[in-house]
This record gives C-alpha cells, structure tokens and sequence, in this order.
C-alpha cells in the first residue's frame, strides 16, 4: 500500500498487530512468545494467534495505572487517578537486559566497601553512580542514595527484597533521580519504604524498571484481600514501570506515583495515589526494533500469439 512504502525499516514508532490462523497455531504461539517483545495471546477456539509488537519509545506516566490486560480491586483496595485497560506498552525485559550487561563489566561498586556483586552489607549510602548486584539480594539494613553529585543507577541481575527496610534518596537540593533495574522480582514487607528526604513525595526521583513480578505485602494482611488491619504499612513513592509484570498486594499498602503493568491486583488497604506527571523514561534496546520486507503482489495475464 501507499502507506507502507513511507515507513521505513526498523519502524520508528507504533505498534503492529500480527494475527495467525493456522493448525500449526500452538508452534506459532511457542515462536512469538520466545522470540517477540510485545504480547501473545492463544485462541484455541478458532486457532488463532494474535501478538502486539510494540515499537521502542518514550513512556509517560500520565495516568495511575496502565495494563495491558486487567486492572482489580478487592477489600478496601483503591486508586486516585486514571485507569486505563488494554494498553500495550514496549518490553523491559531488553532493556534490563542490557544494563545488566553494561553493568556487570562497568560499575562504581569499588567506591563504596558497603557493597560487592554478591551482597550490601549493613546499612548503606551510595552516591552517584552504576552498582550491579549478580544474583538475588535481600536487604539486611537500610539503603541510602546520595543524589547530590548526579543520577544513580542500581542493577540487579534477579530479585530484590527490600524486606523490612527503608530505602531513600536523601538529597533534598536537586532532582537527580535512581533508577532500579531489576531482572526478576521486586517485593516489599512490613513497614519497609521507598521514598525521597523532601517534605512532599517526589516519585519521579525513584524509578523502578522491572522485569519479573512486584509483590507488595503487610502484617494483617487477609487472605483473599480483605481489609487486612494489623499494624505495618509499605509505602513506595515511586514510578513504577513492569509491562512483563503481573502486580499483586495485599495488607496495608500505600503507592505515590505511577504504575504501568501487565495486570494489576490490588487488595486489603491498597491506595494508589496519581503523581509523577510529565516525567518519561526511554525504552531501548535492539532486540526491540521491529523489521519488516515490502512485499507487492501482482497477477499478470499473458497471451500467446499463434
């Protein structure tokens, strides 16, 4: 078509919507999955396959919550903001990918003795900079970031449990901003916190790149979501970026900021409190780009003279 022929190849932004009806459907849904950034669903009544590439861009945080599949709320669970369903946002998983390898072979790790590729020992501050942990962590003490000097970037290459601790950003004068990205699961207990050492919540100056699961729990926390009293409250003032991630809570939990997911479940005494807006992140990485061929099919008719 005459529209296909102005774009140019990698696509430089959008989303394509690939569908395939086959009886192979199960193998092409096995291939997409693997190979594809975006999201896959299987249809087994009509043997289908409908897959969202979505083209690396800038990300907004203009609205609460953004999933791409469904947004829930149970028990006392609520969100101050916008809502919106159904909305594909690009991959982390390339991203994360990729500062972990960047990371790994380059970081400031040797500047501080609180902090080594295998662990954070005790309470820890950490000033501008890259920091790289290889493997699962879990916080034993409180961790500081000292923004004064510039922006921090703080890779986990698994899960990060901040347990039952307070991690903040504590310069006050400028808004240099930690960027967190983590390869498996972020999960939070008890009276743990994420915020900044300002009077008033600044969420965009903590940014979560995640690419596994966020789970967020506290003491008295019902079983099914209920309303969950008892004493402890998680709270995390930040920006929240997981569209690999399903996102569950329970107990007392309170979010200032934004939250883009796969889905999001949210029960006992969740809040989620809008802010954050006109701050963006970029989505990168390679194996991101979308490529396609111009194909044109034309149907030639030839008669043979005698």
């Amino acid at each position: 078509s005459t529209r296909a022929t102005e774009l140019g190849s990698p696509l430089e932004e959008g989303t394509v919507t690939v569908r395939i009806q086959s009886d192979y459907y199960e193998g092409w849904f096995e291939f997409l999955t693997q190979r594809a950034e975006g999201g896959t669903v299987i249809h087994h009544e009509n043997n289908t396959v409908i897959s969202e590439l979505t083209v690396p861009d800038e990300v907004a945080f203009d609205r609460a919550v953004s999933v791409r599949v469904d947004y829930t709320e149970r028990g006392s669970a609520s969100t101050e903001g916008e809502v919106e369903e159904g909305i594909p946002h690009p991959s982390a998983v390339s991203l994360i990918n990729s500062r972990i390898s960047e990371a790994s072979s380059s970081n400031d790790n040797d500047q501080h003795d609180c902090i080594s590729a295998s662990d954070i020992d005790g309470e820890c501050t950490l000033t501008a900079g890259t920091y790289y942990l290889d493997s699962d962590t879990t916080l034993s003490d409180d961790l500081n970031f000292d923004t004064s000097d510039g922006n921090v970037s703080f890779v986990v290459n698994g899960d990060f449990d901040i347990q039952n601790h307070d991690v903040t950003v504590t310069d006050t004068e400028t808004e240099n901003r930690v960027t967190y990205f983590i390869g498996g699961w972020l999960e939070a207990q008890g009276n743990s916190n994420v915020r900044t050492a300002t009077p008033e919540p600044q969420p965009p100056r903590n940014v979560f790149i995640i690419g596994d699961q966020l789970v967020g729990s506290s003491p008295g926390a019902g079983g099914n979501g209920g309303n969950g009293g008892g004493g402890g409250t998680v709270t995390l003032e930040a920006l929240i970026y997981a569209p690999d991630a399903d996102f569950e809570t329970q107990g007392n939990m309170e979010i200032i900021g934004s939250v883009i997911a796969n889905s999001v479940d949210i029960g006992g005494n969740t809040q989620i409190v809008h802010e954050g807006v006109g701050t963006t992140i970029e989505i990168d990485g390679a194996a991101d780009q979308i490529q396609f061929m111009h194909v044109t099919h034309n149907e030639v008719s030839v008669t043979l003279g005698t």
